[in-house]
C-alpha cells in the first residue's frame, strides 16, 4: 500500500558499504605492508578521508533510521487499519445477524401471506366457477324456452297455411259457380239477341209514340240523377276505402312477416265470404231467376221495355259478377299475400269507378233507346214506372250491399288493427326478453373476464412466490459465501500481520547489528519489506473487496 511517504533505497545502501570495505582493505594493507614514515601523509589523508566517509555513511545510516520510523509508523497506520476493518467485518456480521432473522421472518410473512391469498383467490374462482354454472343453465333454459315458442310460432304459421289453402280452395268453388253463371247469362243473351232482332223490325212502330215519351224525360233524369248520385257515393267508397286501404297497407307492410297471427280473422273471412256466396246463390235462384222469368212473359206482351230491363238487369248483373270476382280475388290475395291488398284494393275501387261509369253509360243508352219509345208512352207509363221503382230497389240493394261490405270492410280493418297492435306487442316483449338474454350473455362474458383475470393474479401470485423464494435462496447462498469469504479474508489478513510483525522484528533486529552482516541483513531485509508491500498491496485488495461486497450486500438487503 502506498502511504505517500518515501521508499528506502536499499541498493544505494549496498553500494557504499561495499565501496567502504575497498577502501578499509586498501589501507590496512599499505598501512601494515609499508611502515615508512613517508607515507604518514597519505594515511592521514586516506583516514580523513575514511572519517568523511564514515560520517557521510552515519548520515545515511540516520536517514536511513528515519526512513525506517517512517515504515514502522506506515505499519502501525496499517495495523490500525486493519483492526478497524476486523472491527467493521465484526460490527457486519453483528449487523448482518438480525437481517438474517428479518429475511427469514420476511419470508415466512410473505409465504403465508401468499398462501392465505392464493387460498382466496382459489375460493373465489369456485364461487365465479358456481356462478357460471348456473348462468350457463339459466341461458340454456331460455334457449329451450325460445326453441319452444319458435316450435309454436312454426306450428301456426303451418295452421294459416292450410286455412290459406282451404280459403283458396272456397274461392275457386266460388269462381266456377260465378263462370257458370256467366255462361248461364251468355245463353239468356244469346235468346234475348232473337228478341231484339225481332224488335228491330217494330222500331218503326214505335217512332210515333215519341212525343209521348217527352214527359217521361222527367223521370229518366230523376233516374239519371239518382244514378250520379249512385256514381258519387260510389266515388266517396272508392275514397275511403283508398285511404284505409293506403293506411292499411303500410302498416301491412310492416307487418308482413306477422301473418301468422291472422288466422282468426281470415276464418271470420272465410264465414263471412260463405254466407255471401250462399245469399248470393239464393238470389241468384230465387229473387233473379224469377225476375228472369217475369221479364221472358213481359218481353212477349211488351219487347221494348223488357228488352230495356234485360239489359239493365244484365248490366247490373255483370258489374254485381265483376265485384263479387273482385272481392273473392280481395281475399284470396289476402290469404295468400298480405302485403297485395293495396293492389286488391285498387282494383277493387277501379272496379267501383267503372261501375259508376256504366251506369252513367246505361242512362245515357236508356235516354236514347226512350226516344225510340214516346209512341208507347201511355200504354208503358204504369210499365215504366214499375220498372223504374224495381231499378231504384235494385240500386238500392246494391247501396246497401256496397255499405254492408264497406262496413265489413272497416270491421275486418279494425280487427286487423288490433292484431298488428297484438303482434306489436308481442314483439317488444320477445325484443324485452332477447335484450335481457343478451344482458345475461353480457354478465356472464363480464364473469368469465373475470375469472380469467382472476386466474391471471393466481398465475402471478405463484410466480412471485416463486421467484420469491428463488431470490431468497439465492440471498442465503450468498450471504453464506460472503460470510465465508469474510472469515478467509479475515485469516489471510491474520496471516499476513503475523507475517509483517516478524519481518518488524526481524529488521528491528538487523538495524541494531550494524556490523560485517549487514549486507546480508540488508539484503534480506529488502526482501521482506517487498514482501511486506506485496501483502500490504494484498490486503488493500481485500479490503477493496470487502467493501465491494458490502456495498452488493447493502444492495440485496434494501
Amino acid at each position: 500500500m502506498n502511504t505517500g511517504k518515501p521508499r528506502m533505497e536499499i541498493p544505494f545502501f549496498h553500494s557504499n558499504f561495499s565501496s567502504l570495505g575497498a577502501v578499509l582493505g586498501v589501507g590496512l594493507g599499505l598501512l601494515l605492508g609499508s611502515g615508512c614514515v613517508a607515507q604518514q601523509a597519505d594515511l592521514a589523508k586516506i583516514q580523513k578521508d575514511l572519517e568523511m566517509q564514515i560520517s557521510k555513511i552515519k548520515e545515511e545510516k540516520r536517514a536511513l533510521g528515519a526512513q525506517v520510523d517512517e515504515a514502522k509508523s506506515a505499519i502501525s497506520e496499517s495495523q490500525a487499519l486493519i483492526s478497524q476493518q476486523k472491527a467493521d467485518m465484526a460490527k457486519m456480521r453483528s449487523d448482518l445477524a438480525p437481517l438474517n432473522q428479518q429475511v427469514k421472518l420476511l419470508r415466512e410473512q410473505d409465504l403465508t401471506s401468499l398462501y392465505g391469498k392464493n387460498e382466496v383467490a382459489e375460493k373465489r374462482i369456485g364461487d365465479l366457477e358456481k356462478s357460471l354454472k348456473s348462468l350457463t343453465d339459466s341461458l340454456e333454459s331460455l334457449k329451450n324456452t325460445v326453441a319452444s315458442q319458435g316450435g309454436q310460432l312454426q306450428d301456426t304459421q303451418t295452421q294459416t297455411t292450410t286455412l290459406v289453402q282451404q280459403v283458396d280452395e272456397s274461392n275457386q268453388a266460388l269462381t266456377n259457380t260465378m263462370t257458370e253463371f256467366q255462361g248461364s247469362l251468355t245463353q239468356f243473351k244469346e235468346a234475348l239477341g232473337g228478341v231484339s232482332a225481332q224488335v228491330t223490325g217494330q222500331r218503326e212502330d214505335l217512332t210515333a209514340q215519341h212525343t209521348a215519351m217527352t214527359a217521361q224525360d222527367e223521370t229518366l233524369r230523376t233516374l239519371e240523377t239518382r244514378s250520379h248520385e249512385l256514381s258519387q257515393n260510389l266515388t266517396e267508397l272508392q275514397n275511403a276505402l283508398e285511404q284505409s286501404g293506403t293506411v292499411l297497407g303500410g302498416r301491412l307492410d310492416e307487418q308482413h312477416t306477422r301473418s301468422t297471427q291472422l288466422q282468426q280473422q281470415i276464418t271470420a273471412l272465410q264465414e263471412k265470404l260463405q254466407t255471401d256466396t250462399q245469399a248470393l246463390k239464393t238470389y241468384l235462384e230465387k229473387d233473379v231467376q224469377s225476375a228472369m222469368t217475369q221479364l221472358v212473359r213481359e218481353v212477349e206482351s211488351q219487347q221494348q221495355p223488357v228488352q230495356t230491363r234485360l239489359d239493365a238487369l244484365q248490366k247490373d248483373m255483370e258489374i254485381l259478377g265483376t265485384h263479387l270476382q273482385a272481392d273473392a280475388n280481395q281475399v284470396q290475395e289476402l290469404s295468400q299475400a298480405v302485403i297485395k291488398l293495396r293492389e286488391a284494393q285498387d282494383v277493387m275501387g277501379s272496379l267501383l269507378g267503372k261501375r259508376g261509369d256504366e251506369i252513367i253509360q246505361q242512362a245515357g243508352r236508356l235516354s236514347e233507346r226512350m226516344i225510340g219509345l214516346e209512341t208507347h208512352q201511355s200504354d208503358l207509363s204504369q210499365q215504366l214506372q214499375s220498372n223504374t221503382q224495381k231499378t231504384g230497389a235494385h240500386l238500392n240493394e246494391v247501396t246497401t250491399s256496397l255499405k254492408s261490405l264497406a262496413q265489413a270492410f272497416e270491421q275486418t280493418n279494425q280487427s286487423l288493427t288490433n292484431r298488428i297492435t297484438q303482434q306489436e306487442d308481442t314483439l317488444k316483449q320477445f325484443q324485452q326478453t332477447a335484450q335481457q338474454l343478451e344482458r345475461l350473455q353480457q354478465e356472464t362474458a363480464g364473469q368469465v373476464a373475470t375469472m380469467k383475470t382472476a386466474a391471471d393474479i393466481t398465475d402471478q401470485l405463484h410466480q412471485s412466490v416463486e421467484q420469491l423464494s428463488t431470490r431468497l435462496h439465492d440471498l442465503e447462498i450468498h450471504q453464506s459465501g460472503l460470510v465465508g469469504k469474510l472469515d478467509s479474508d479475515a485469516q489471510n489478513t491474520n496471516t499476513h500481520l503475523k507475517e509483517v510483525n516478524t519481518g518488524i522484528q526481524s529488521m528491528a533486529q538487523a538495524l541494531e547489528s550494524v556490523s560485517g552482516k549487514l549486507n546480508i541483513r540488508i539484503d534480506d531485509k529488502e526482501q521482506r519489506l517487498n514482501r511486506a508491500m506485496t501483502s500490504f498491496q494484498k490486503v488493500q485488495g481485500v479490503v477493496d473487496g470487502s467493501q465491494t461486497n458490502v456495498n452488493h450486500l447493502n444492495q440485496l438487503t434494501e
